[in-house]
């Protein structure tokens, strides 16, 4: 996923017995790439959601995913800002 930089739902119906990724007892995840604030776009993270309780993602799962990686980005932004300056000063 990180790889692709794309987001990924999975189910434990659809996930394959040899793949990579494993569900850890949930019956779905959804992993979202945390972007670079910084202007390049390149991947720094994945935030990795794990459903157990009834199954699948709601509909708006995807947009809440985005919103929150977007604020992860903001957030080490600010601190790789914040120790930067520390350093000059």
């Amino acid at each position: 996923m990180a790889q692709s930089g794309r987001l990924v739902i999975l189910s434990s119906s659809t996930a394959q017995p040899d793949s990579e990724l494993e569900l850890d007892g949930a019956v779905a995840m959804l992993c979202a790439p945390i972007r670079d604030a910084n202007g390049s776009g390149s991947v720094i993270g994945v935030l990795q959601l794990l459903s157990g309780e009834d199954g699948l993602f709601e509909d708006d799962a995807e947009l809440l995913a985005s919103a929150i990686c977007k604020q992860i980005s903001r957030a080490v932004r600010d601190v790789e800002d914040r120790q930067y300056r520390k350093v000059l000063a």
